[in-house]
């Protein structure tokens, strides 16, 4: 039946999408099931990670303390073979004090001597107070003890006893770092110490040796779990859901040592107080998930399972993950929730969900009339912006969205054009890149000859800022400078060629000519360095890192063009000139300049530029000596006493290559007098003096070797 295509846009659009939401309303149904079950999943081991770096931190963190503890008993300096003893425990008593200040969760800290019992212990206190024990022996046999209190910052005496009857080389954590003479870790126990409520804890204890290696005593830290409990009360699983820790013990019988409710975790047994097992807690759920683990071979580390289970007819999913092993206390954490609590809004969505599709079948009615008077105007900017990209034009500009797919796919195929045509100019040369654009050439392999200026810029320091900060930090920072330098080059008709890590290759004459390519690599030097100032000035306000440029320049004929396989190619330069900027870049360093150039580029660049002879240098890789010139600044920049400063190291310079090897040590004298830490006057000055020690033979030409790569 023919009929208008309005009509029949309109009920065709009505009965599908009627048929779709029928659809729609049963699969989400369906999916929403589905849903639940991977969201109660992922919850489970997103929180599994979440905690288990958290008790890694404690780990290390006890750890990293107990050694700082036995390095403290025993400096690395110290020679003396009896530097322990209980004459020192005033000393380590106040730098233990500092040490435990920034840990709530450390009970104690305290080094036991083995030769006599003897040892200074540091206790934290609930109120926030801390106080130092020192228990050493009797003139007539038996040890005392000796409390002091921190008043103003000192530790002053509170109290004596005499006749104090402990002896912590009995204690389980001073046995296993003796006797394994490595750092140990207790099991779960609960941690009694004088003055404090019993909560449960491990000693982490590191064996303390003197500089002959001998075993003289043990550094021990207590590590409550009372924190840990705490930390699992404000971890969120679902909304009833919740998390805790287990300790595996010899003999299947598994201890809770750290739970949201912390008050439920001792119990009375015999007149003393123990950690509760799993049937002692009271709590089905637990019971049930660590039964399961007990009953595997093995459970390894990371995340290992979950399991569904019923409690009082109710659904849970439960999780769990090993914990420490390998020397640390072997832990086992679980997370129980019950997957309805993520159903909660379900009802509700999908009553949001038939609204929206009612208005979802009104509005593709209306939308289905007026389709058919906009199919001309998307066609029509479609047309245009073809015209835009060949004008090499790829600024994002989206197209009129339309209500015809083939019309709104092809507007996205040409919108997805232009972000590849973006990309392929960030991936190439940018001018390289428009040149294939504009002359519809393909790239191959394959180069030619020509004259180009080729730099290499290099940021200082930034190797020894990657080892002390962290790599995302670090990416974020090389892309700020990166940035700056690249767009230094492409400002002065400068081809990027790569980025070496922190170094920029750049050049200067392809794939277009440019006027004076030598002047506009030095141009370029001069402006990356203003601008990498006002960088500073941003950077410095943020607290992030500032750092130098080093630039080597050099001018001669290479071979440009396109090296590598057929499959893949770079755009780039090869020769002695590229060998050469590499050089001279290098030679910053030794030189402690920031931009040293080529004679080639020096005489191309002429009086544009004011420069120093600095060198005759014969790098690595080539067999003659080259001239190196320090770039200073651009003519009619330079202030006067620069001028002044450049000629007067330029004629100390004639004099060295001239043999008076006095009057150039005069002048380089002279050129320290004006920049006293100026790097090559230093060492032609210092050169100068041991020739005028033991003059070179009549084969010297002025040329010096320098191994840099």
């Amino acid at each position: 039946m023919r009929m208008s295509f309005n009509a029949r846009l309109s009920w065709q659009t009505a009965i599908i999408l009627s048929a779709t939401m029928l659809v729609v309303f049963a699969y989400t149904w369906y999916r929403a099931q589905v849903m639940v079950g991977e969201l109660s999943g992922r919850v489970v081991r997103q929180t599994s990670l979440q905690i288990e770096e958290r008790i890694e931190s404690f780990f290390e963190r006890t750890e990293e303390h107990s050694r700082v503890l036995s390095g403290l008993a025993i400096p690395s300096s110290q020679l003396n073979e009896t530097s322990l003893n209980s004459g020192r425990f005033r000393e380590l008593a106040s730098q233990m004090v500092e040490l435990i200040k920034g840990n709530p969760e450390f009970s104690s800290m305290s080094i036991v001597l083995e030769s006599t019992g003897e040892y200074v212990q540091v206790v934290q206190r609930q109120d926030g107070n801390i106080s130092a024990d020192i228990i050493t022996l009797q003139d007539g046999g038996g040890r005392a003890r000796r409390r002091y209190a921190r008043f103003g910052g000192r530790l002053i005496l509170s109290a004596f006893e005499a006749d104090w009857p402990r002896d912590p080389r009995e204690d389980e954590g001073y046995t296993l770092a003796a006797e394994s003479r490595e750092q140990s870790w207790t099991p779960t126990r609960v941690i009694r110490t004088p003055g404090l409520p019993e909560t449960p804890g491990v000693t982490c204890a590191t064996p303390i040796t003197d500089v002959r290696g001998r075993f003289v005593g043990v550094a021990s830290v207590d590590f409550t779990l009372t924190g840990l409990s705490r930390y699992l009360q404000t971890i969120r699983v679902g909304v009833t859901g919740y998390a805790f820790l287990a300790e595996m013990r010899v003999g299947g019988v598994a201890r809770i040592i750290a739970h949201p409710d912390p008050n439920r975790l001792l119990v009375s047994e015999g007149g003393s107080v123990q950690l509760k097992t799993a049937a002692e807690l009271g709590d089905q759920k637990v019971l049930l998930l660590l039964d399961h683990i007990q009953g595997l071979d093995e459970v390894p580390a990371g995340p290992s399972g979950r399991i569904k289970m019923k409690v009082g007819g109710r659904s849970y999913l439960a999780g769990f993950n090993r914990l420490g092993g390998d020397g640390r206390p072997d832990w086992v954490l679980g997370i129980v929730v019950p997957p309805e609590d993520f159903m909660g809004d379900l009802g509700k969505d999908r009553t949001v969900l038939a609204v929206f599709a009612i208005i979802a079948l009104l509005a593709g009615i209306y939308v289905s009339l007026l389709l058919a008077h906009k199919i001309a105007a998307p066609v029509q900017a479609i047309v245009e912006e073809t015209e835009r990209i060949r004008a090499l034009n790829f600024k994002p500009r989206p197209l009129p969205s339309s209500q015809i797919v083939e019309l709104d796919s092809l507007g996205d195929a040409m919108e997805q054009l232009k972000t590849n045509l973006r990309s392929f100019e960030k991936l190439v040369p940018a001018e390289y890149a428009r040149h294939l654009v504009a002359t519809g050439q393909e790239a191959v392999l394959g180069g030619e000859r020509r004259h180009l200026t080729i730099s290499f810029a290099d940021l200082v320091g930034f190797t020894r800022l990657s080892e002390t900060m962290p790599a995302e930090e670090l990416l974020g920072v090389l892309s700020e400078y990166l940035e700056l330098l690249s767009r230094e080059v492409m400002e002065h008709e400068g081809t990027v060629d790569k980025f070496n890590g922190d170094d920029v290759m750049a050049f200067w004459g392809a794939p277009n000519e440019v006027e004076n390519p030598a002047l506009c690599a030095c141009v370029t030097a001069v402006r990356s360095q203003e601008a990498l100032l006002v960088l500073h000035e941003e950077l410095r306000d943020q607290g992030k890192p500032l750092l130098r440029a080093s630039f080597g320049i050099s001018t001669g004929d290479v071979i440009v063009g396109n090296i590598g396989s057929s499959e893949r190619m770079n755009y780039t330069v090869i020769g002695d000139a590229v060998n050469m900027a590499s050089r001279l870049q290098g030679l910053n360093k030794y030189y402690e300049t920031e931009m040293l150039v080529g004679g080639q580029t020096m005489r191309e660049a002429g009086d544009k530029i004011v420069t120093r002879l600095i060198d005759y240098v014969t790098v690595a890789g080539r067999g003659h000596p080259a001239q190196v010139y320090e770039l200073i600044g651009l003519a009619g920049e330079v202030s006067e006493t620069e001028l002044k400063f450049a000629a007067m190291h330029n004629e100390a310079m004639g004099h060295y290559r001239d043999r008076s090897f006095v009057l150039a040590a005069e002048g380089f004298r002279s050129v320290l007098s004006m920049r006293a830490n100026d790097g090559p006057a230093k060492i032609l000055l210092r050169r100068c003096e041991e020739y005028i020690e033991l003059e070179p033979d009549a084969s010297w030409d002025g040329s010096h070797r320098v191994e840099v790569k």
